[in-house]
């Protein structure tokens, strides 16, 4: 990082450098130039500085998406290129954050480091490169600081707090009221899990935003969720008053992207089922989270017609259910929701142990390993879920991700082919699944074998026989390598990683050595 000039030059020269990136649009492009010209002109305002680092990664990375490499062991066609982009947005976000620590910029940056960390260096050894998640992850804790000092001049939201907006974490027992959810059963020490489960209630809560961020006026502060820094709050506080929907009693299944499917599926889910024996009274009203931008979002309302038919005990304490809308500002009397924490570890070797680190790269994303047998307890047909015998396995199944989506297999008529084949070979139905809740019930509980690149659809793994065996096709960063590993564990399948051999793939298509992953694939199933 050290290694960039105190002054990247004009915008004409940045723009020269980076007309290979640059979209076709004339009108997007010229967004770009806006931007940089801004620099020029006022050099002394953060905000240009930010908007020119966001739109160069934007940029950059649309690009990426539409020229993925075409084989595994090569690099993108435009590498380098993209290498002086991200560099070139580091700088201009450091620039906003050394003039006004401003929130956005330290938030981008975070976000930049996580998911191109191996691309934000400029010599090809990348040796600081395993740093950038967890400078990344302090960067958006940075962020949460920055924005909620911001938050205090703020009188819409937060009228009366002149010496600032606290964050205020659940452990806090003298600030939220927090009643220890008994564990389904004691987790074994080798599972990376959360430990520490509460049931917190807030008087007099406000929720708000495109998560359902909870905070209190009267006390003046913003409660942090299990996702930690994550939470982009300068993203959940409208800059235009809101209608205001009152409620007297509500259980949130709120969430970060609570709307998307692993953390509907895995998080709100155990969210909701963990409260069953915790939750006093009745005639609560449910909230649910936003389906996801575009629609989708079906899975929401299935996963909760399947748990009223096979545990209507969890439901019977909600009068109504209400999908949250982010329009809305909500304002609730006695609010209560689930949430998690890890419990401090003994370990005074834990920073050598390779699970441990493993464990940490994973954490603010990983719910409890109990809420996670829940749900697939409360998913399954009961005459799976209760049997003592187990169904023997027979399908191959591939995780396929749409065409059009980030993720999705390059050549996937070629990986389809070859799994086809190999599922011959070993005596097995093959099955392509393409998203579904109930389609995913019905196929994975009778598969032996599951393909998948790091998404969503891989939370389905809960929902396989003991005798499964996992393959996910897994990204370079840690950001993303262990947290399907230990949802693995939770369910006490095999698990097994077949690796990317390039950086930054997160918002690509993916080229994959088919040849590889079939014979991992033979010598773990021998």
């Amino acid at each position: 990082m050290d290694s960039l000039p105190p002054t990247l030059g004009p915008s004409a020269t940045q723009l020269k450098l980076l007309k290979k990136l640059l979209p076709p649009d004339e009108t997007e492009s010229k967004v770009l130039t806006h931007f940089l010209t801004k620099i020029d002109e006022h050099p002394e305002d953060p905000n240009h500085y930010a908007n020119s680092g966001n739109t160069i990664v934007r940029f950059a990375e649309d690009h990426m998406a539409l020229n993925p490499a075409s084989h595994f062991s090569q690099r993108y066609p435009l590498y380098y290129y993209y290498k002086m982009a991200f560099n070139f947005s580091l700088y201009h976000f450091n620039k906003a954050i050394t003039m006004s620590n401003q929130y956005g910029a330290h938030y981008s940056l975070g976000l930049l480091l996580k998911l191109h960390g191996d691309l934000i260096f400029n010599d090809d050894t990348n040796n600081v490169a395993s740093d950038a998640n967890s400078v990344g992850y302090e960067h958006l804790c940075k962020s949460q600081e920055s924005f909620t000092g911001y938050m205090k001049r703020d009188v819409k939201n937060f009228p009366g707090c002149m010496n600032g907006v606290s964050i205020v974490d659940q452990d806090e027992t003298n600030v939220v009221k927090m009643i220890k959810v008994e564990l389904v059963e004691l987790e074994e020490e080798r599972l990376c899990t959360p430990t520490n489960i509460y049931l917190n209630k807030v008087n007099d809560a406000t929720i708000d935003g495109r998560d359902g961020i909870v905070y209190s006026v009267g006390k003046c502060e913003v409660y942090q969720f299990s996702h930690g820094c994550y939470m982009p709050y300068f993203r959940q506080f409208a800059p235009v008053r809101k209608q205001v929907f009152k409620l007297k009693k509500a259980f949130s299944m709120l969430q970060l992207s609570g709307g998307q499917y692993y953390h509907f599926l895995l998080e709100g889910l155990s969210r909701l089922l963990l409260q069953a024996d915790s939750l006093p009274g009745e005639d609560y009203v449910l909230l649910l989270p936003s389906p996801p931008p575009g629609g989708g979002g079906g899975f929401i309302q299935d996963a909760l017609n399947i748990v009223m038919q096979n545990r209507p005990e969890v439901m019977k304490k909600f009068g109504r259910i209400l999908a949250y809308d982010v329009n809305l500002k909500y304002e609730v009397e006695e609010l209560y929701w689930v949430d998690w924490r890890f419990a401090q570890s003994n370990n005074s070797n834990e920073d050598e142990d390779e699970n441990a680190a493993s464990c940490e790269f994973a954490r603010q994303l990983l719910p409890p390993a109990a809420g996670v047998r829940l749900v697939r307890d409360a998913l399954l047909p009961p005459s799976i879920s209760n049997s003592k015998t187990i169904t023997k396995p027979k399908s191959l199944v591939l995780i396929a991700r749409d065409s059009k989506s980030f993720r999705s297999f390059l050549h996937e008529e070629v990986v389809i082919s070859a799994l086809e084949s190999l599922s011959e070979e070993l005596g097995l139905n093959f099955v392509v699944y393409r998203g579904g809740l109930q389609r995913a019930i019905d196929l994975f509980a009778e598969a032996s074998i599951v393909v998948g690149v790091h998404g969503g659809g891989l939370a389905n793994i809960v929902f396989c026989p003991k005798s499964a065996k996992i393959f996910e096709i897994s990204l370079m960063e840690d950001e993303f390598k262990s947290l399907y590993r230990n949802i693995a564990s939770y369910v006490d399948v095999e698990y097994y990683s077949f690796g990317l051999m390039q950086p930054s793939l997160f918002d690509s298509k993916i080229a994959i050595d088919v040849e590889g992953l079939v014979d991992l694939i033979k010598i773990k199933n021998s």
